[in-house]
């Protein structure tokens, strides 16, 4: 593929809700266009985009994937994003790297949660957008009722300008409504023709409609109209451009991708209504310093400019390495060229430059600024990291990816392969900016963390088939804790004797209780020398230990003022060793004796909501021991701000999702602990010590 210059590229996320019909509208469009020969199927996993194992297996698009094809002079970067909201922090990215976007709508379904979420983002970044409602060739769709539901969950602004062709329940074509030409039949021969006789009407309503809608987005079209009653063609066409660009008019077209019905006029929309990479600087901050006015950096997206560039997807290819997807904000990049990655602060040499449709690799000579591509052999750089120009660098932030919330334990089958998953894991890391893992130091787990379930299967097959391992997924331990609610005295002494010298060390505890959140204290109050100074170390060291481990069932103790006040010491058979058991033993003996209560982790949890779904959504919260802190609005939504026992919110992500028909989301931070309902302490109690004899 030859070298576009800026104003010939056309970058462009596509999305929409899961099973929309956006992978195979990409395949339409890349068979209109002429770049491939056969339309593949999502259901046979024949599709150019979505060529990934699991994508095939499943039947579904897991990750972003960069379709580039010609037509009609220009160069359309289609990234064709996932549906599923398990994967939307793919979306996220792609629609921080895009000039523009198509949001697939099905019309037997009509406009999913995905597409508002995928909408209020494009909106946020000010995106030109274009409605494409698909599989109109189905039975029980209508058009009209869709464009309803547009409007009313997405944009007023938005408006058609292809009609379906509809007869006998039968899609025929589409008209054209700025040129006033039906598109009759499908594939990429289709030729404009007059408009059947039986759609005219309609189609010169809905055109007068059109042009009312274009002329409102702009003072002097509005002018025209108004002398005329009409807007010229040419006005039309440069009212549609500049309105689509500046996000005051939504153009909407309809077909079937599967049939390729549509496709034709979808493919010019794309080419003459969607804008080319803005002429608005892209911003950023220096290396190194914040995103405050002092710091900040703008850059011309021109190619004269110096280069920089942003990576939004990596790919760990089996053969050639890691493969980075980036756009190219500013200058031009090509092969051996040597950038600095200014989030991480080291340099990168360059491999291969190419040009993307799925998986097949078309090298380029260079990219310039508004173009997406690949480039081979970067190593060090990662999803969201800058590359520019090692005298000229600048750090342009990656788009936010809320935290995931969903997590789970695993274990490798094989204890042998520890290493192995550990590496297997890091890679999966680079791979998904949605996916974290550590190790637990308090439950001794292995934690992986993602979106949902299903994102947690997907990471984990794919894990499996690249390193082989075997590993069980589980749900992760509770953190409780232990504490005492009364004051106590306890007094032991630890003697041992084995024929030559023994063991003696004799303590008086007092066991305090103290508030919540405010951990251990140690006090000494020995005086006259009762027990000698050096011993009064190994006193805390045998508590410190026995704190591990409490006495209802063996979790952490927390909150708790331990003094030694008085003690015994023998002149030739105490020891450090001796004291520390004395003082571990009398810790035991103590906090049994001083009201011991479990303590189990608050989490503060925001729920942002339709507002149809708040009763539900505060009495669900209600039902898990949660305490509504308050609401407040944001837009459309209402946000719903609750404490919430970590135990009862541990699988909410699939709880919500079925609650609000995934229309919610929630984020989760830790609070602090309080203590555990009396009446579920011994099936805590209980259920642990059972974990803990499985494990031995």
């Amino acid at each position: 593929m030859k070298t576009y210059q800026t104003d010939a590229i056309r970058s462009i996320a596509v999305v929409g809700h899961s099973n929309s019909g956006k992978t195979s509208l990409v395949e339409a469009l890349l068979f209109g266009a002429g770049a491939i020969e056969r339309m593949g199927r999502v259901e046979e996993g024949t599709t150019v985009a979505d060529f990934e194992d699991e994508e095939i297996k499943r039947q579904m698009t897991i990750s972003a994937s960069l379709c580039a094809v010609e037509y009609g002079g220009r160069k359309l970067n289609l990234v064709d994003c996932p549906g599923y909201a398990d994967f939307f922090a793919d979306v996220i990215y792609a629609l921080s790297v895009t000039d523009g976007a198509v949001f697939v709508v099905d019309a037997t379904s009509g406009v999913g949660v995905g597409t508002e979420r995928a909408w209020k983002l494009a909106d946020q970044r000010g995106l030109a957008r274009v409605v494409f409602v698909s599989k109109l060739d189905k039975e029980n769709t209508d058009f009209s009722q869709t464009l309803e539901a547009i409007h009313e969950r997405l944009s007023s602004s938005a408006a058609p300008i292809a009609l379906p062709m509809v007869s006998g329940g039968t899609l025929e074509g589409v008209v054209d409504l700025v040129n006033m030409k039906a598109f009759i039949g499908s594939g990429r021969d289709v030729k404009p023709s007059e408009i059947p006789a039986e759609h005219l009407d309609a189609a010169q309503a809905a055109r007068s409609k059109l042009v009312e809608e274009v002329a409102a987005t702009d003072e002097a079209l509005m002018e025209r109209f108004f002398e005329n009653e009409d807007l010229s063609q040419e006005d039309l066409i440069a009212g549609l451009s500049k309105g689509v660009a500046e996000g005051k008019f939504v153009p909407v077209l309809a077909g079937s991708p599967t049939s390729c019905v549509g496709v034709q006029a979808l493919l010019a929309a794309l080419r003459d209504l969607l804008p080319a990479a803005p002429e608005t600087p892209i911003s950023g901050h220096k290396p190194g310093g914040g995103e405050g006015a002092a710091d900040e950096i703008t850059r011309a997206r021109t190619a004269s400019a110096p280069p920089l560039a942003q990576a939004f997807r990596s790919i760990m290819h089996p053969y050639q390495g890691k493969l980075v997807l980036v756009r190219v904000w500013a200058g031009h990049v090509k092969q051996d060229m040597t950038l600095l990655d200014t989030s991480r602060e080291h340099k990168e040499r360059l491999g291969e430059v190419f040009t993307l449709r799925g998986k097949t690799q078309e090298k380029l000579e260079e990219a310039v600024a508004g173009d997406i591509v690949g480039i081979a052999k970067i190593a060090g750089t990662r999803t969201g990291d800058t590359l520019c120009d090692v005298s000229h660098p600048m750090v342009v932030p990656p788009p936010v990816v809320p935290e995931p919330m969903f997590s789970a334990s695993i274990n490798c089958r094989d204890r042998g392969e520890v290493d192995k998953l550990s590496a297997g894991l890091q890679r999966m890391a680079e791979e998904d900016v949605a996916f974290r893992f550590f190790r637990d130091q308090e439950t001794d787990e292995s934690i992986i963390s993602g979106v949902g379930r299903l994102h947690l299967d997907v990471v984990l097959s794919k894990l499996r088939s690249t390193t082989g391992v075997e590993v069980e997924m589980g749900r992760p331990k509770i953190p409780y804790r232990e504490t005492i609610r009364k004051t106590g005295k306890i007094h032991h002494r630890y003697k041992k004797q084995t024929g030559g010298r023994g063991q003696f060390g004799d303590v008086h505890l007092r066991l305090d209780p103290r508030p919540r959140g405010e951990g251990f204290q140690y006090s000494d109050e020995v005086v006259g020398g009762a027990i000698p100074r050096q011993y009064i170390p190994a006193v805390e060291k045998g508590v410190v230990e026995a704190m591990a481990h409490g006495v209802l069932a063996g979790f952490p103790v927390v909150d708790i003022l331990v003094a030694v006040f008085d003690g015994q010491y023998h002149s030739v058979d105490s020891s450090e060793f001796a004291f520390r058991r004395a003082a571990s033993m009398a810790f035991r003996k103590g906090m049994a004796s001083c009201d011991p209560i479990l303590l189990e982790p608050i989490v503060r949890i925001q729920v942002t909501v339709p507002d149809e779904f708040m009763g539900d959504i505060m009495g669900d919260l209600s039902s898990r021991r949660g305490r509504v802190q308050g609401t407040e609005r944001e837009g459309a939504y209402q946000v719903i701000g609750a404490a919430v026992p970590l135990a009862e919110v541990a699988t909410y992500e699939s709880d919500l999702r079925s609650l609000t028909g995934g229309r919610a989301s929630y984020t989760m931070e830790p609070s602090h602990y309080e203590e555990v309902p009396a009446h579920l302490v011994d099936a805590i109690c209980a259920e642990h010590k059972r974990e803990i004899e499985e494990e031995e």
